[in-house]
C-alpha cells in the first residue's frame, strides 16, 4: 500500500511537472533585450540607472565576445560588463541639451547572473552615469541593441522637474518583474527642470517614439522552454547519462510537440493540402520526416553561426528571414495547386457533362482529387521545418557551451520528431476523416465535393500570404 502511495505521488509530481513545463515561459522571449532607464535631475547633474535584462540569445552572444566561459568568476564579468557599459555610454546612449551632445560618465557597473530556459546563462547589467548638464531641457535616446524585442521602459523623476516625457511611476521595478501587461517601447525621453526648491507639479508630456520591432505580449508559450523547468533541471547537470539523458530526450520530444500546437507551424496547411489530395499513411510519415529533417539542419546552422560569429551575426533576423522565405514558398506552393487542381476540376466538369455513367470510362473522373507528387509533398514538409524555434536553438547553444555537441544534436533531434509527430498526427487524423466521406456517384454529383480540392488549395495560398505578412511585420499572429 505504501509503495503504491509513492508510486501515486511520484507521478502526480511529475504530471505537476509536465504540466509547468507547458505554461511556464519568459515573457519577452529567447531574443529579447529588455531596457529600463531612469533619469534623475539633481542640480547640476542627471543621475542616469541603466538596465539591460538579456535574455538566453544576447546573454550568450555577449559572452562569446567577451571570450569568457558562461561559468566565469562574476569578478570576470564585471570588468566585462563595465567595458561593454562604457561602449553603451559612447555608442547607444544619446544626450543632448539645446542641440549640444552630452557624454555620460560611467560611476558604477553591477552584473546577475543567472540560469534561463535550458540552463543557459542570462545576464542583466545595471550601469550607473552621471550628465553634467545645468538646469534647463535634456533629451535622451537609447540605441542600443535595436533589432531585439522586449521590454523598454523609462522612468523620470527628481527634485526640480517642471515638465518630462514620464512619469516616475515604476511598472518593472528595474526589470526584476514583468506585469502582465503589453510591454512599454520607450527609447526616448526629454525633461526639463529648475535650479533651487522642488517643483510643486510636474507636467507630462509625451513625445515620438522611434518604431521598434514587434514585441510578444506578456503570455505565457506553450513548449517554450523556460527558465526552471525540469529540462532546464536535467542540462545543469554535468554529467547527464543512464536514466536522466533518456529523461531528457523525452522532455525534448515532449516540448517540440506541444508547440506544434501553438499558432504556425503549418497544421492548417498540412491539413488543407490532405484533405484535397488522394494522401495515404505512407504521405504523411514522409511530410513528417521532411519536416523533422529540414527544421533539425536549420537550427543546427542557425545554432553553429551563431556560436562561432557572435557578435557579428543576428539570428533573430535570420530567422525572420527564413520566416519570410518559408511563407511564400507556401503560397507558390498553394497556387500551383490551385491552377492544377483548377484545371482537374474543368477537366472533371466536361466530362460529367458528356458522359451518363455507361461505358467503360465511366470512373474515369469519379475522383478529381489530384494526386500527391513527390515535390510538392516534399516543398510542403522542407517550407515546415525550415523556421527554427528558438527553444530548439537554445537546446543546441546550451549543449554546445558544455562542449556536447552531440548531445545538442541528439536533443534538437528529439525536439524536431515531437513537432513533426503533431503534423503526421493532424495528417492521418485528416486521411481517417476523409474516408468517412461519400465517394463515387454521391461524391461526383455533390458540387461541394467537387470543390474541396479546389478549395483546399486556396487555403493553403491564404495560408502563405499570411505567415509571409507575419514575416514582413503586417500580421501580428501566425496562421
Amino acid at each position: 500500500m505504501a509503495e503504491t502511495r509513492a508510486v501515486t505521488l511520484v507521478t502526480m509530481r511529475w504530471f505537476v511537472s509536465l504540466c509547468a513545463i507547458a505554461v511556464a515561459a519568459h515573457p519577452m522571449g529567447n531574443f529579447s533585450a529588455s531596457h529600463y532607464t531612469r533619469l534623475e535631475p539633481d542640480g547640476s547633474r542627471v543621475k542616469v540607472t541603466y538596465v539591460l535584462d538579456l535574455a538566453e540569445l544576447p546573454s550568450f552572444e555577449l559572452i562569446q565576445k567577451w571570450g569568457v566561459k558562461p561559468d566565469a568568476s562574476m569578478d570576470a564579468l564585471r570588468l566585462k560588463a563595465a567595458d561593454e557599459a562604457r561602449g553603451w555610454a559612447a555608442k547607444g546612449l544619446r544626450f543632448s541639451r539645446d542641440g549640444v551632445a552630452l557624454r555620460p560618465r560611467l560611476i558604477a557597473t553591477d552584473v546577475v547572473r543567472d540560469d534561463g530556459a535550458g540552463a543557459m546563462a542570462v545576464l542583466r547589467i545595471t550601469a550607473r552615469y552621471e550628465v553634467d548638464a545645468p538646469p534647463g531641457v535634456l533629451d535622451f535616446e537609447d540605441t542600443n541593441f535595436p533589432d531585439r524585442g522586449g521590454w523598454k521602459e523609462i522612468v523620470i523623476r527628481g527634485a526640480g522637474v517642471t515638465r518630462a516625457s514620464h512619469s516616475g511611476e515604476e511598472k518593472s521595478r528595474e526589470l526584476k518583474e514583468y506585469p502582465p501587461t503589453d510591454p512599454p517601447q520607450d527609447l526616448r525621453a526629454r525633461v526639463e527642470w529648475v535650479g533651487g526648491a522642488p517643483a510643486n507639479a510636474v507636467k507630462i508630456e509625451t513625445i515620438e517614439q522611434p518604431v521598434q520591432v514587434e514585441v510578444p505580449k506578456t503570455s505565457p508559450a506553450a513548449g517554450q522552454i523556460a527558465k526552471g523547468d525540469r529540462l532546464s533541471q536535467l542540462l545543469s547537470q554535468r554529467d547527464l547519462t543512464g536514466l536522466p539523458l533518456l529523461l531528457a530526450f523525452a522532455l525534448a520530444f515532449f516540448f517540440g510537440a506541444i508547440h506544434a500546437t501553438t499558432p504556425g507551424h503549418g497544421k492548417t496547411m498540412v491539413a488543407a493540402y490532405l484533405v484535397g489530395a488522394r494522401g495515404t499513411a505512407m504521405h504523411a510519415l514522409l511530410l513528417g520526416a521532411t519536416t523533422t529533417l529540414t527544421h533539425t539542419i536549420s537550427v543546427f546552422v542557425l545554432g553553429i553561426a551563431t556560436y562561432f560569429l557572435a557578435g557579428s551575426f543576428a539570428p533573430q533576423k535570420v530567422t525572420r528571414i527564413l520566416e519570410f522565405v518559408s511563407g511564400l514558398s507556401i503560397a507558390v506552393l498553394g497556387l500551383w495547386l490551385l491552377y492544377q487542381r483548377v484545371l482537374k476540376l474543368s477537366d472533371s466538369g466536361y466530362a460529367h457533362t458528356h458522359d451518363h455513367g455507361s461505358g467503360p470510362h465511366s470512373h474515369h473522373h469519379e475522383h478529381p482529387q489530384g494526386e500527391i507528387g513527390l515535390g510538392s509533398l516534399l516543398a510542403l514538409g522542407a517550407s515546415g521545418g525550415l523556421v527554427p524555434c528558438p527553444s530548439a536553438l537554445v537546446l543546441l547553444l546550451t549543449s554546445i557551451a558544455m562542449g556536447k555537441v552531440a548531445l545538442g544534436l541528439m536533443l534538437l533531434v528529439s525536439f524536431s520528431l515531437g513537432l513533426a509527430s503533431v503534423l503526421v498526427g493532424i495528417g492521418l487524423v485528416v486521411l481517417y476523416a476523409k474516408n468517412l466521406l461519400p465517394t463515387g456517384t454521391m461524391s461526383r454529383d455533390n458540387a461541394f465535393f467537387r470543390y474541396v480540392p479546389v478549395i483546399s488549395a486556396g487555403v493553403i495560398v491564404v495560408v502563405g500570404v499570411g505567415l509571409t505578412a507575419v514575416s514582413l511585420g503586417l500580421l501580428k499572429t501566425s496562421l
